[in-house]
């Protein structure tokens, strides 16, 4: 799970074209991204104990990123079958909402039971001709059932989509199919994109956003591959007009990022 928050190793000030508001907004939301990646992780009765009173919690504390969290039931079930709502494993989705950042954030853990690690080890390719893509069948049946809550958050609400490992392949793949069945390049802005306003709303008090540009972003750490290239016309490729919207942090030292694609001929 990722140790350390994206501050000590992203030199954010290089993105040219940002304004000053702009590059703190998206210093917060890395920082907020990480810290949900991290919570998905935490015994489920813990959570809101550790967000104000661990150590390692303290920076977003300060900061007051994180103003509230819930668990979301786990969603199972193939791509366009009912799905099940299930508790297996504790491994619910989060949702975090910051007062500061006028933003949801929805968080997937990553490896942490056998289930998860199975799912991880399926990377057959599964083709979604309607949406021009092949993804990892392990990271697609688990993180298709989630794309229509992020299209329902999204016409109200900025939402970064987030996770750590698998959690963080769950969270583009979730982003993804939104974004492809619902917008536009001009109706997608990265959450940051917009002036962060400090509110005296109650923590409780959800503000839904009344710009009418919706703002989605994914933030993931250390995901896995998750989408297979192919030759052209036959497979997904990320579409350019999405790509602003995608940002993974990887460390080059850390096997999973890469060790999936080293096992995709052999598989083959």
């Amino acid at each position: 799970m990722p140790s350390a928050f994206p501050t000590e190793y992203i030199e954010f000030k290089n993105d040219e074209g940002s304004s000053p508001v702009e590059l703190l907004s998206k210093q917060l939301m890395f920082i907020g991204a990480a810290a949900v990646s991290l919570l998905c992780y935490e015994d489920e009765s813990k959570k809101t104990y550790l967000l104000q009173n661990d150590p390692k919690y303290e920076l977003v504390k300060q900061m007051d990123i994180i103003s509230n969290i819930w668990s979301l039931a786990t969603i199972t079930g193939e791509p366009g079958i009912p799905q099940v709502l299930t508790s297996e494993d504790n491994a619910a989705p989060l949702i975090a909402w910051s007062v500061r950042l006028q933003t949801l954030f929805l968080g997937f853990r990553g490896t942490y039971s056998a289930n998860d690690v199975l799912s991880g080890l399926d990377i057959r390719k599964t083709a979604i001709p309607s949406q021009a893509s092949r993804f990892h069948s392990g990271s697609l049946l688990r993180a298709t059932p989630y794309s229509a809550l992020i299209r329902l958050l999204a016409q109200k609400y900025n939402v970064v989509v987030c996770g750590h490992s698998l959690g963080g392949a769950m969270a583009t793949i979730a982003a993804y199919q939104a974004l492809i069945q619902d917008y536009n390049r001009e109706s997608v802005c990265n959450v940051w994109q917009v002036d962060v306003s400090i509110t005296d709303t109650d923590d409780l008090g959800v503000e839904p956003n009344t710009n009418t540009s919706r703002r989605i972003s994914a933030v993931t750490f250390g995901a896995p591959s998750m989408m297979v290239l192919a030759p052209t016309g036959t497979t997904a490729k990320l579409p350019d007009i999405f790509r602003q919207n995608f940002h993974h942090i990887i460390n080059r030292a850390d096997i999973v990022p890469f060790v999936v694609n080293d096992g995709i001929n052999p598989s083959q």
